[in-house]
């Protein structure tokens, strides 16, 4: 039980575990996830607004002390003026990507860097991290992105490449580069606050898997407590069972003691020369005595099968000679009742057999005379037949028909329950314990055979069982 609780303990535990780890790792993804949707969301502004800008060929805006001329910009339609004087410069995509850059960086300490491994202005060359991403990009790496420290502070960063369009060729076609080349990359860094572990997902994994393994240590003392209860309570009925054992073999045979005298001077008395109300007096007191004394017979049989030193003896006997003597004292029972007792007997049955013959002859006795003692007119029918045989075992079906009352099939399900009757109508007309039946399956059972009953109310019973034999 320990090692069960232990078990359930180490599994609860590991599954709370892993439950914190992967709530861990979900939430990191998750913070991963949006750092990454965010930089290329400002990614693809920039690269959107560098398109704009290509496509018409650079924008003019007005000189001022935020935007001044591009050093780096060899056209002569550079900077014009208006009819009022007014000075106006042109915008390539690199200098708006600057001015967008800084004005990110000023709202939201945003950096975004324009580089590359061959660039015009100074500024733009590539950071060391950035040289080797693009070197990457060469190579058909398609983007990056993670968290880093730089500076004591966390950081995400963000490159993919940028690749010459159409409205590029207008300042890159000198450098050598055509449509559709890497020109260079832009980077995006997000400021992000310090990792910190979530307390609440960590305190929250704590104090379930602290109950968890509170009510699971509960439940396995209260199991421990009951499984202890149950084995007190085993042992006390066992006990108490072969108390109960020992006291009716104890008291059956010393109650047999006697009987065998009475029934012994009834048969002596029975002799001798009586009037016709002595001579029933005689046989009354003779066969009360035998009824009690195969009461008592079934007793001490239970109660060695419950107690379990009843065994099975195998020796050499012939099958006919034990159904002439089971026949001889049956018949007269019949015939007592009119009722006519016939054997039949397959051919193909041995007669020689090796098993136990006492055991055999008393569970014919027990359901033949449960037969007669049911049955009021017609006739009983033993039938043997051949029902297996192998080179060392054969096996015999015995089957007893009557003609009497039959049996309900509520009064089946009670026929081999130990001191139980069909009803109670049944013991006040027929008398008996219930244990004939029982006695006889079980004895049946230890011959490695079977017992059962067919049965239709009103029209008789068949009981049959099969017992194997060393041949």
């Amino acid at each position: 039980m320990k090692k069960f609780i232990f078990a359930i303990l180490f599994i609860w535990t590991i599954s709370v575990s892993i439950s914190l780890y992967w709530n861990l790792l979900v939430e990191t993804s998750n913070e991963r996830n949006t750092a990454l949707q965010g930089a290329k969301s400002f990614f693809k502004q920039i690269v959107l607004t560098r398109s704009w800008n290509a496509g018409h060929g650079g924008v003019y805006v007005p000189v001022n002390k935020n935007v001044q001329p591009n050093p780096y910009l060899d056209t002569p339609s550079r900077d014009i003026t208006d009819i009022h004087g007014k000075k106006y410069t042109k915008i390539n995509p690199a200098f708006m990507t600057r001015q967008i850059a800084m004005i990110a960086m000023e709202r939201s300490d945003i950096l975004f860097h324009i580089t590359s491994l061959n660039p015009i202005r100074p500024k733009n060359a590539a950071k060391p991290w950035e040289k080797t991403k693009m070197i990457l990009f060469e190579k058909g790496l398609k983007e990056w992105s993670g968290f880093v420290e730089f500076e004591s502070k966390r950081i995400y960063r963000y490159i993919a490449p940028l690749f010459v369009s159409k409205g590029c060729l207008t300042c890159h076609a000198k450098q050598g580069y055509t449509e559709g080349d890497i020109r260079g990359a832009i980077s995006v860094t997000l400021p992000f606050a310090p990792r910190k572990l979530n307390l609440n997902l960590i305190i929250t994994h704590f104090v379930v898997g602290g109950m968890g393994i509170f009510f699971i240590v509960l439940f396995g003392t209260l199991l421990e407590r009951n499984r202890k209860d149950l084995i007190r309570e085993k042992n006390n009925a066992e006990r108490a069972n072969r108390a109960k054992t020992t006291f009716l073999e104890t008291m059956s045979h010393e109650i047999r003691t006697p009987m065998n005298g009475i029934i012994g001077m009834a048969t002596i008395l029975s002799e001798t020369p009586l009037d016709e109300e002595q001579t029933e007096m005689a046989t009354v007191l003779k066969t009360s005595a035998h009824s009690l004394m195969r009461i008592l017979n079934d007793i001490i049989d239970f109660s060695m099968l419950e107690s379990g030193k009843l065994t099975i003896e195998f020796c050499e006997f012939d099958l006919r000679v034990i159904l002439d003597n089971v026949f001889n004292m049956m018949t007269i029972k019949a015939d007592e009742k009119a009722l006519k007792l016939n054997l039949n007997i397959d051919k193909n049955v041995p007669d020689i057999l090796f098993g136990d013959s006492v055991r055999i002859k008393q569970i014919l006795i027990n359901l033949i005379h449960n037969a007669i003692k049911f049955t009021s007119h017609g006739e009983i029918c033993v039938d043997i037949q051949l029902y297996d045989q192998t080179t060392s075992h054969v096996t015999l079906l015995f089957s007893v028909s009557d003609t009497g009352i039959g049996i309900s099939k509520n009064g089946i399900k009670r026929l081999f329950k130990s001191f139980s009757q069909i009803d109670d109508s049944i013991t006040r007309k027929y008398d008996g314990t219930g244990l004939g039946l029982v006695i006889s399956k079980q004895l049946t059972e230890l011959m490695g055979g079977e017992m059962g009953v067919t049965s239709t109310e009103g029209k008789g019973s068949r009981f049959w069982f099969t017992i194997v034999f060393q041949t």
